[in-house]
Parts: structure tokens; C-alpha cells; sequence
């Protein structure tokens, strides 16, 4: 059976727009698909692995520039994707475990 793929752009609706942004799951700039979502905030999607970055609108073009810079100084070093997933992996048991569902 194959292996079903995930659309990591299914929430961009509208205009999008691909830029370079620091992933904090991947620790590097990668491709990121981006669009307003309906509470008009900056969805911005790593084309990767798929971890989202949300931000509020910016009034003007240079804030996107300084929010993005904060975004990056603020998660470099901060997550590695194998940590993310273990912890993920582990979230998913012990929820499971509070619900009552036997894996």
C-alpha cells in the first residue's frame, strides 16, 4: 500500500508567495511557502518537513525583514528535528495512554 503524502501547502488559500526562512525544526533557511490565513496572520509552511510559522501582518514590507530575523535568532540551536520527533513520538504515546487507548 502506498504511503499517503501530506500536502504541507493545504492551509494556503489565495496568494502565496515562496521565501527563504529560517526552519526551526530543520535549523536551516529553507523553503517556505507563505499566505494570510483567515485571522489574517502571515502563514508561512517549510516546504521540508512541513513545521509552520505564524506571525501578525506587517504594516509594512522592512517588518517582515526584522520579524523574520527575531524568528531566527529566537529558535537557532533551539529545537533539532530528531529531539522534535522523540518528543512528538512520546506526546503521542502518553496521550494515548490519558485517553484509555490501547496502540
Amino acid at each position: 500500500m502506498a504511503e499517503k503524502q501530506l500536502d504541507h501547502h493545504a492551509p494556503h488559500k489565495g496568494a502565496r508567495a515562496e521565501r527563504s526562512i529560517f526552519c526551526a525544526g530543520c535549523q536551516a533557511h529553507t523553503k517556505h511557502v507563505c499566505s494570510v490565513d483567515k485571522n489574517k496572520e502571515v502563514l508561512c509552511t517549510c516546504d521540508a518537513c512541513g513545521r509552520a510559522l505564524k506571525f501578525a501582518f506587517p504594516e509594512h514590507q522592512d517588518h517582515i525583514a526584522s520579524m523574520l530575523d527575531a524568528h531566527h535568532k529566537g529558535n537557532v540551536g533551539q529545537i533539532r528535528t530528531e529531539v522534535a520527533e522523540a518528543d512528538r513520538a512520546a506526546m503521542d504515546a502518553l496521550f494515548l495512554k490519558r485517553m484509555g487507548v490501547t496502540p
